[in-house]
């Protein structure tokens, strides 16, 4: 029975394993999924005030590294959009890809 009782540890083990590395088409992992959701809330709770037009942001993950991209109207949007994704649990860097946007 001690026997039995380990292969059955060993296989949920086994099967735990897989399901926390699963990875998705895009090569994202479920944490990975979990960490873009989180910045988006940490983003729009900074920037509530602004418009949409204003600050147009998009956040992907891969491998606890965030890539931040879209426009923005002014520099230090850039740069405080840069530091609330760093603040996010689970980000290990910020590839900040944020222009400014050029006025009409």
């Amino acid at each position: 029975m001690n026997r039995r009782a380990s292969l059955v540890a060993f296989l949920l083990a086994a099967l735990l394993l897989v399901c926390v590395s699963f990875a998705y088409a895009d090569g994202s992992s479920v944490e990975d999924k979990v960490i873009t959701k989180n910045v988006y809330a940490a983003l729009a709770k900074e920037f509530k005030g602004q418009t949409t037009s204003s600050l147009e942001l998009t956040v992907k993950t891969f491998n606890g590294v965030v890539i931040l991209g879209g426009t923005a109207p002014e520099a230090h949007d850039i740069k405080r959009a840069a530091e609330v994704a760093k603040s996010v649990d689970g980000v290990k860097s910020v590839d900040n890809r944020i222009t400014i946007r050029a006025p009409y």
